[in-house]
């Protein structure tokens, strides 16, 4: 397996894993759908498909001989514990699978405990089950390994919207396997008030009232 590691952002970014190489990809960057009260937008979402898929372009062909892409969002770049256990956890799952790294963030109210954030791409997460490992999903977030040929037959789209984000275009669309490594857990930043109580009213429909 060769791999390099891409991160879609705002600036340039400095990759914490000097053994893998890196691609920080600014092109295309726009302020009005950074926002978390905006995220199931088609527009936003079509925004992301056209950024992801522009970055992996353009990382396939400054390094054309990779086989895989670590695709990392800003969030998480500086994590290096988890980015370190999801490219020794891939070797694991196998090399035709797609594998995406738990996110989580910090509740705000009682019983302030951590929970699953990458909840409309992975509605699974919110309840695991027994899994402690690898749990079987239809797609992951922004912290995913895949192979390259999986992306040239099928790309980043809004195929599974509004059921799904930009991710699950992919990854349902791949044909491959695709897993959240629950034991790579990377954090995203906590949201502000008002979207936290958007966030976690979403939640509750999913996972209590199944919608």
């Amino acid at each position: 397996m060769k791999i390099a590691a891409v991160t879609i952002g705002k600036d340039y970014q400095t990759w914490t894993l000097t053994n893998i190489r890196h691609l920080s990809f600014v092109e295309g960057y726009r302020d009005e759908w950074t926002e978390v009260e905006k995220p199931k937008s088609l527009e936003r979402v079509s925004y992301l498909a056209e950024r992801r898929n522009n970055a992996v372009r353009e990382v396939s062909t400054l390094f054309p001989d990779i086989t895989h892409v670590f695709m990392l969002d800003s969030y998480y770049l500086n994590q290096k514990q988890p980015a370190e256990a999801l490219l020794n956890h891939y070797d694991l799952v196998g090399h035709d699978t797609i594998l995406g790294g738990s996110t989580w963030f910090h509740e705000r109210f009682w019983p302030h405990r951590e929970a699953f954030w990458d909840s409309w791409t992975t509605p699974e997460g919110l309840d695991p089950g027994n899994h402690t490992r690898f749990l079987e999903v239809k797609a992951v977030g922004g912290a995913v390994i895949f192979p390259v040929s999986a992306w040239k037959r099928h790309g980043f789209d809004t195929s599974r919207f509004p059921q799904g984000s930009e991710m699950n275009g992919f990854c349902e669309n791949s044909g491959l396997k695709v897993h959240l490594d629950l034991m790579a857990r990377f954090y995203h930043p906590d949201p502000p008030q008002a979207s936290y109580v958007r966030i976690r009213l979403g939640n509750y429909r999913r996972k209590i009232l199944g919608r």
